[in-house]
């Protein structure tokens, strides 16, 4: 048998001991009580018989006395005396219901000791088989305290091991987080790998368009001087007859054989030289494009020039007709409204409502 198994079948034993033992004592206490009240049974009997022997006594005086006067004292001794008499019968009646119930007190207390002796044998039979057993309440004692300690024992290895698969869990969710971040690194390694081919192919391309913009700004600059130039000839009547393009592509005007900066002329001749770059850049990008025709759109170009470079300019523009069939010319001017072929005109009516006007020129 087991250490378990002992200790409760030891356990079970020890507590049948200790309900035998209750019951004997049970069994003692009622026998005392019933020797008790047999006692006290016996004493009233002895106690009714003096009381009858006195009550015959007393009769037999009162006989002998016969007739006498009325005596209040006496007669109040006697009042106490029947009183005594009354309580005597009152303890009688109660010492006699006990009396009677002796034969059902008798019979349980017959009952009460063929338990007890049927407790004594079974806790001699008891005691027989914990012979047989060796139990020892000592050995039990020390085997409990032993069973306890190795309980304590097997709760706490439990605990450690329940805190290590917890740790063990969390361990195995770093690995697979540390896993994914490994794929995913690989992953980034791959993406690099991608984007510095690509990022060596992109410079590259850079590089060469790059040149490839140098060389078309180099040759290019060269066809916008010679545009501009001779836009500006038209519109400023032969006044300035050359154009150039510096590395930053700033303007510069020949004035009486020499090249010079923009900012040293006029504000009407700025702006009429950057409308001629303008128109310049707009031919181009028409040819580039591979397109025969276009159209342009110039937005208040007159503000700074007189009456006579306007003229030139809408006559300028009117040669152009064969690259941009279509000039829209934005303007306050008034004045200009004589060398254009249509006019759109935008007012306010009465209700401050917009309107478009179309006529001819």
């Amino acid at each position: 048998a087991t250490l378990q198994e002992l200790k409760e079948e030891g356990s079970k034993l020890k507590a049948e001991k200790e309900a035998a033992e209750i019951k004997l004592k049970e069994l003692n206490e009622k026998t005392q009580q019933f020797e008790s009240n047999k006692k006290d049974h016996d004493n009233l009997i002895k106690s009714i018989s003096e009381r009858a022997v006195e009550i015959k006594n007393l009769q037999n005086k009162i006989d002998e006395v016969g007739d006498v006067l009325f005596d209040a004292k006496e007669y109040s001794n006697l009042l106490e005396k029947q009183k005594e008499y009354d309580r005597l019968k009152i303890d009688i009646s109660r010492k006699q219901t006990t009396i009677e119930r002796l034969p059902e007190l008798v019979k349980e207390l017959t009952s009460t000791e063929a338990k007890m002796v049927e407790f004594l044998n079974e806790q001699e039979s008891l005691e027989k088989q914990l012979g047989s057993l060796g139990f020892s309440e000592e050995q039990f004692q020390k085997s409990a305290e032993e069973f306890n300690a190795l309980q304590k024992e097997y709760e706490k290895i439990n605990s450690e091991y329940q805190n290590i698969l917890s740790e063990k869990k969390l361990v195995q969710n770093d690995i697979k987080r540390n896993q994914e971040r490994i794929e995913t690194f690989a992953e980034n390694e791959k993406e690099l790998e991608r984007l510095k081919h690509d990022h060596y192919h992109l410079e590259k391309l850079v590089f060469l368009m790059t040149e490839y913009r140098q060389q078309l700004i180099a040759s290019i600059r060269p066809t916008l001087a010679d545009r501009s130039s001779r836009l500006f000839n038209e519109m400023t009547d032969n006044k300035y007859t050359m154009v150039e393009l510096d590395d930053k592509y700033e303007l510069r005007v020949m004035d009486n054989g020499e090249y010079y900066g923009i900012e040293r002329f006029s504000g009407g001749e700025k702006d009429l030289a950057n409308l001629c770059l303008r128109l310049a850049i707009s031919i181009s990008l028409t040819e580039s494009a591979g397109m025969d025709s276009s159209f342009i759109i110039l937005d208040e170009v007159f503000g700074s020039q007189d009456e006579e470079r306007k003229e030139l300019i809408v006559k300028s523009l009117t040669k152009l007709k064969h690259r941009f069939p279509q000039i829209i010319l934005i303007t306050h001017i008034d004045s200009i409204k004589d060398g254009v072929e249509q006019i759109i005109e935008v007012v306010r009516n009465e209700q401050g409502y917009s309107e478009v006007l179309v006529e001819e020129a």
